[in-house]
């Protein structure tokens, strides 16, 4: 993650949100699922930047991930017993199942967010290569 937030990191993010919410909608996805995934690139991202002060993001992706989809799993737990729905469901396989499937999910959302800005990386030294002058002469041909 980079320390400075320039203009084109910011579009890179907007259209990167752009595009996957695209897909989003043409697979259509719940709306709920959209914005959980949201939440999880979001919280991954945060995770990278501050966690072992940026210097591991694969492991601020997975520590991230577990703990997202784990808050994620006993926020639906205590809405389906505020709710009084009738289901009954049972704490401790979703809690498990979130252990197993948090990793993967923040590994993937990190690899989202690293791919994004390898790309806006790749692309800003491509324009400062450009705006370098190719010879000593000052011909810029």
């Amino acid at each position: 993650m980079p320390q400075r937030f320039t203009l084109r990191v910011i579009f890179a993010i907007t259209s990167g949100s752009a595009l996957l919410f695209g897909a989003f909608s043409a697979l259509q996805a719940p709306v709920l699922f959209v914005l959980w995934f949201y939440g999880l690139l979001m919280f991954v991202a945060v995770a990278q930047s501050f966690l072992f002060r940026g210097i591991r993001p694969r492991a601020s992706s997975i520590i991230a991930g577990t703990l997202y989809v784990v808050a994620s799993c006993l926020i639906a737990i205590a809405v389906v017993i505020a709710s009084n729905v009738p289901y009954r469901l049972s704490g401790m396989p979703c809690i498990c199942a979130a252990v197993f499937f948090g990793p993967a999910a923040g590994y993937v959302a990190g690899l989202l967010v690293a791919s994004l800005l390898a790309v806006v990386d790749i692309g800003e030294r491509i324009v400062k290569r450009r705006r370098s002058p190719s010879d000593v002469d000052g011909n810029t041909d």
